[in-house]
């Protein structure tokens, strides 16, 4: 190969792992807006008397969402200590691969796309599955909530 074969691979490979962080980033954003937001919704309820429905109804979403949320990063993690604590979420895993990739100069990467695969695979059906609570999920608490004329969660 030429030389500088090695450093294109290089950066295609940390360009796609980057685009792979934004989206999960971005993700977990949207999730943790959602989040706030139903939040808000079920503190405002509650003098109303169908307020079982709707907090039931939102609890159960809240969960949706702290699950998917813990597969993509650990929210439970606040110091420096607990990373030995708890599992790293797929950010930190992804990450590492672009560390990896930025510590050399122009190498193979045969081993980082490879692992990179793997990963993609994960980050597909991760990202499946939070569309699905997103436009399933969501829209169905939106439309309990318009039911009962209540502003819905965007």
């Amino acid at each position: 190969k030429k030389p500088y074969e090695g450093f294109k691979n290089q950066q295609e490979t940390l360009a796609e792992i980057y685009r792979i962080l934004n989206q999960l980033h971005g993700l977990v954003a949207r999730l943790k807006r959602m989040r706030v937001q139903i939040q808000c919704v079920l503190k405002s309820v509650d003098s109303r008397e169908d307020k079982e429905e709707i907090k039931k109804a939102g609890e159960e979403l809240l969960k949706q969402i702290a699950d998917c949320e813990a597969k993509l990063i650990q929210p439970k993690q606040q110091t420096i200590q607990d990373v030995i604590n708890f599992r790293s979420g797929i950010n930190i895993q992804i990450s590492y691969l672009a560390e990896l990739l930025e510590e050399a100069g122009p190498m193979e990467v045969d081993n980082v796309v490879l692992r990179l695969k793997e990963f993609k695979a994960n980050w597909e059906q991760y990202r499946m599955e939070i569309n699905k609570i997103i436009d399933e999920q969501v829209e169905k608490f939106n439309s309990l909530l318009q039911e009962k004329n209540i502003p819905h969660v965007f």
